[in-house]
């Protein structure tokens, strides 16, 4: 262990030294610029309009949370409670950016082991097509940017207390304390008992500490530190069948899994972010992030073999402790250029992750076939017979350089080209690991050209080197890190803008990636390739003064190709292949009712296909989510009363969670919670 701590500790000191040396490359090789220093670029992840103009993710400005109202497009915004849009960081054009390691933190790379608290981030916005031009180097599988929440100058707050007919209860406060005119505190905390559609039962507390601190005009540091703590998280069941069917309708606000399977870990999150205009023309932006999670208890719980009878084979995997941790970051030195209409900007970066995960040694406890409506009422096993744990190192580094060139009137390009390296060990504990070591060169170019001052087309080429995660629990190598996969993106389309403050987006788009599944023997790995083709479209802004829609439609061909699909190892369509989805969502003021508003939800997704060999769908799903809010004030404090009733009409069916393996479709749930800010 003490080898570990000392190999990180030695990492770390690598990591902050490159970021620290590429500042001293800042000589002026490049004409002068004619201007003051431009900022780095740090587009939102939402814009807010005239009718919302509250700062986002500021303490006391809460109450005035509306993603409908604050989303920029339709492919995923979330702000505070509220989420829109077709994609979330789980699932982007059928992939997952957060699997692949596409994550940012105000713009900047953070391999997160777990994702930020709502503490430390209170937005978060998807970046595909036109969002993601003006970044340096995007990713192929699209980009889940966190918002940081940064305190602000005057002393404010907000609380929310919220509570749902099923008996959960939460609570979240943040605040922003100004300590001297130059450095502000945030601090927030969320106390959380979460009762599931399932059953499941989850406490949870954080705490987070966010800072602000301009030592100089020229200088901005924001550190912050978050801490989770799971006292209970009970193991939700995992229903695989038996056969090429689905499971039997499930038992719905239903603990069947006994009281032992639980899981309790604490996770922590901390960083610095730095931004610095080092003179006219030139500035430094950095990030040094860590991420870990140390799990005392984890584990599966695998109802397997199950019947159209609703039997099943109740299968217990109780892990080890389990620790998973990442040093990661990223540093950017920018010259920008002026030239009348025309902007030039070269950015050399540099990024990279350190990260290690000890895992497997499971116990595997089998409970013996039952009926899944029924509760386990076994007792714990006096001791469980865990085995050796591996280790798993990963060490990928990037570097490279990019232009970003706007012209007025005209359009916009971005072109870069990266150096990567993934270097990855992995084995038992005391035994000669195996290695894997890659070497890429990849690029990207995006642009974007103006046809009238309202309507623009844009495309992009993007290669990558991204994570493909873990296996899955229903896999025989569960939690086994899996290696890096090069991924290729191609998309092309328009943006609209109807109105001044409606804006449409059309375009299609081809990635191609390794399709990593389950074989025959339930092993997970890469079987054959994926090429997600698609059409996507979005609409989002005020169609009237009173009335808010955020539209996203998809058209996706997700297809499987290869000698897995040849030798009849895997169907052509991939699992979690969804070909229609639809998102809407309204957000109506009614100009005869003052302080109120009234929002409608809609969500349809065509049969999605859950078996590698295409044998067996989820069925086609429509859900409906109705809701209010009321604005109003409490003494001088503005405050802000949300009720929502989430699957109105109380739709059955099933969550995918991998190949063959279900989980249940939450029933309808009325939730109420209060927003004041003070």
């Amino acid at each position: 262990m003490n080898r570990m701590i000392h190999a990180r500790t030695s990492a770390a000191r690598r990591l902050i030294a490159a970021c620290l040396a590429s500042s001293a490359l800042a000589s002026p090789a490049l004409a002068e610029v004619e201007a003051e220093a431009q900022p780095e670029d740090q587009t939102p992840p939402v814009s807010v309009r005239a009718e919302d103009n509250a700062p986002l993710t500021l303490a006391g400005t809460r109450a005035q949370e509306n993603a409908v109202r604050q989303a920029s497009d339709a492919f995923g915004t979330v702000v505070g409670r509220e989420a829109v849009g077709l994609y979330d960081a789980e699932l982007v054009r059928g992939f997952s950016p957060l699997r692949a390691g596409n994550v940012r933190l105000d713009g900047l790379y953070f391999d997160t082991v777990i994702e930020p608290t709502d503490r430390t981030s209170g937005a978060i916005n998807i970046l595909v097509g036109p969002s993601a031009l003006g970044q340096v180097f995007p990713a192929p599988s699209g980009i889940v940017d966190y918002q940081f929440r940064t305190p602000g100058t005057e002393l404010a707050g907000s609380t929310l207390v919220g509570v749902t007919h099923w008996g959960e209860v939460r609570a979240e406060v943040d605040m922003s304390l100004p300590v001297t005119d130059r450095f502000s505190l945030g601090l927030g905390g969320t106390v959380e008992f979460l009762r599931e559609g399932d059953g499941r039962v989850d406490d949870k507390f954080e705490m987070s500490v966010n800072g602000n601190w301009r030592p100089t005009d020229n200088l901005q540091l924001r550190p912050f530190i978050s801490l989770a703590y799971t006292p209970f998280d009970d193991v939700t069941p995992i229903y695989i069948p038996e056969g090429d069917f689905l499971p039997p309708r499930l038992p719905r606000r239903a603990r069947i899994n006994p009281r032992w399977s639980f899981r309790d870990d604490i996770e922590i999150n901390g960083g610095l972010i730095t931004d610095w205009a080092i003179a006219p023309g030139w500035d430094f932006k950095m990030g040094v992030f860590n991420s870990s999670t140390n799990n005392f208890n984890d584990g599966e719980f695998l109802v397997e073999n199950v019947r159209p009878d609703a039997t099943g084979e109740n299968i217990i995997i109780r892990d080890p402790s389990l620790f998973f941790t990442s040093l990661s970051g990223e540093a950017r030195l920018s010259r920008t250029i002026l030239d009348g209409e025309r902007t030039h900007k070269f950015v050399f970066n540099f990024r990279g992750r350190d990260a290690l995960r000890r895992f497997d040694g499971s116990d595997e406890i089998n409970l013996g076939r039952r009926n899944i409506f029924e509760q386990i009422r076994d007792p714990a096993p006096l001791n469980f017979d865990f085995d050796f744990q591996q280790l798993d190192f990963v060490r990928q580094w990037f570097t490279g350089l990019t232009y970003l060139g706007r012209w007025e009137g005209v359009g916009e390009i971005t072109a870069g080209i990266q150096y990567t390296n993934f270097n990855k060990r992995i084995g038992f504990i005391n035994e000669e690991p195996d290695r894997i070591n890659v070497d890429r060169v990849l690029y990207n170019v995006n642009a974007a050209f103006e046809i009238t001052p309202r309507l623009a087309l844009y495309g992009s080429y993007i290669t990558g080197l991204e994570e493909s995660g873990i296996a899955p629990g229903n896999a025989v190598n569960r939690n086994e890190a899996l290696p890096a996969i090069p991924t290729t993106q191609i998309d092309a389309g328009l943006r609209w803008k109807l109105t001044d403050d409606l804006s449409l987006i059309a375009g299609v788009f081809q990635i191609t990636s390794p399709n990593f599944t389950l074989d025959p023997d339930d092993v997970f790995r890469e079987l054959g390739e994926l090429r997600n083709r698609g059409i996507e479209m979005s609409l989002s802004g005020m169609v009237t003064k009173e009335l808010a829609v955020n539209l996203g439609v998809l058209l996706l061909d997700p297809e499987v190709r290869g000698e897995a699909v040849e030798l009849g190892l895997v169907g052509p369509r991939a699992v979690f292949g969804i070909a229609r989805r639809v998102e809407a969502a309204f957000d109506w003021r009614p100009p005869f009712l003052e302080g109120f508003s009234f929002d409608l939800n809609f969500s349809h997704r065509s049969p999605e296909m859950a078996s590698p060999n295409n044998l067996v769908e989820i069925p086609t799903r429509n859900l409906v989510d109705l809701g209010g809010r009321h604005f109003f004030k409490i003494g001088k404090s503005d405050a802000m009363l949300r009720v929502q009733v989430e699957n109105l009409f109380d739709k059955q069916g099933f969550e995918l969670v991998d190949a063959n393996a279900f989980q249940l479709l939450w029933g309808r749930r009325v939730l109420a919670y209060l927003t004041i800010d003070f």
